[in-house]
């Protein structure tokens, strides 16, 4: 979306971009150094900060996703005071996609583009849980 922007309003991208360690507030950034990196403040780049943050990040995710199946099972349920079949099951699909996108699942469970490489899998996740 960036490249987008500045190919549109012909911005160069580094006046667009900000660092990542200019992003993070001085405290936490001081937090940071010390506990996690155990480096001093000034020798941590962004990309250092970036991987400390994806790898926490997949942490946090993937210590969550046994818990997918029980929170669909709570929150995807089929009307069925709708009469009709078609418009039933339609509704059902389309609550879940909703689900799917507000609780921050579109990682895993978004049917996307077959043209991705992981398209094969997601579809297979999407159908356990549906």
């Amino acid at each position: 979306e960036i490249g987008e922007r500045c190919r549109i309003s012909q911005e160069p991208v580094d006046a667009v971009l900000r660092s990542v360690r200019s992003s993070l507030s001085p405290k936490l950034l001081n937090y940071r150094a010390h506990y996690v990196f155990r480096q001093p403040r000034d020798s941590i780049g962004d990309q250092e900060i970036l991987d400390k943050i994806q790898e926490r990040v997949s942490k946090v995710m993937n210590g969550h996703i046994p818990d997918r199946f029980d929170f669909f099972k709570a929150h995807l349920k089929m009307d069925l005071d709708e009469q009709d079949v078609e418009a039933r099951v339609v509704k059902y699909f389309v609550d879940f996609d909703q689900l799917i996108e507000e609780r921050g699942f579109a990682s895993m469970l978004a049917a996307g583009s077959k043209d991705r490489s992981d398209y094969r899998d997601r579809m297979k996740n999407r159908c356990k849980l549906i």
